[in-house]
């Protein structure tokens, strides 16, 4: 990460807001947050309508801290870039990643544009929010299949909801924990019915999103 902000992000660190950020990243007064839950996400009527409740809420958090101090912010967003490669080198490693494979997973990731794209431009860092929910929800998922604890279990679908609820990118997650968890070491297929029927209340978190979507959003 120092590299590759002494190579690339050190020119980004004091830049504006721009295009999006602008009507995005601010604080919301408590009708247009409600409204998101009943409505489109973005009361500029500026943006494609969506439903991302949660979304406004994580823009909202954004703009009453940081304001319009976009040095700060991007020191933020850059941790939250931090979290999220962390956050995948854990789950990488509980099914067998090693050291040399994390390093390189790591190195072209943070070196891609994408990344580069999502760390520079300050209205994507939801992609960031809403990836780093993902991640939280499979880790405590894998944590319930190992120990079995409800409280895991319910953590990952408390950030399962919010991922799914900030953006729609993530109505691929109850896909994305069955299969990464059938590649867990040992007798996985001991749990198959397990992971099986775990993944079906995150599946229906994604039916509700559409559901509501639907009703609330016609033009989405």
């Amino acid at each position: 990460f120092l590299i590759w902000y002494l190579a690339i992000g050190y020119a980004l660190i004091d830049q504006p807001f721009i295009w999006d950020d602008l009507h995005q990243i601010r604080s919301y007064n408590l009708q247009e947050i409600l409204n998101a839950w009943v409505g489109t996400f973005d009361p500029d009527n500026v943006e494609t309508p969506g439903y991302r409740p949660i979304y406004v809420l994580f823009y909202h958090f954004l703009g009453h801290i940081f304001k319009e101090n976009t040095f700060y912010l991007r020191i933020f967003i850059f941790l939250m870039s931090l979290s999220l490669i962390v956050l995948a080198n854990i789950s990488l490693l509980k099914i067998g990643f090693t050291r040399i494979g994390l390093a390189i997973f790591s190195v072209l990731i943070i070196f891609s544009k994408i990344f580069a794209t999502l760390v520079s431009f300050m209205s994507l860092s939801s992609y960031i929010f809403c990836y780093i929910s993902a991640f939280i929800s499979l880790i405590f998922f894998l944590l319930w299949l190992e120990n079995g604890r409800f409280k895991n279990y319910f953590l990952s679908l408390s950030f399962a909801f919010i991922g799914i609820f900030t953006r729609e990118e993530l109505y691929i997650l109850p896909g994305f924990i069955f299969l990464f968890s059938l590649c867990l070491q040992g007798e996985i297929h001991r749990k198959i019915k397990k992971i099986f029927f775990g993944c079906i209340p995150i599946a229906l978190l994604v039916l509700l999103h559409i559901f509501l979507r639907k009703i609330f959003v016609i033009d989405a």
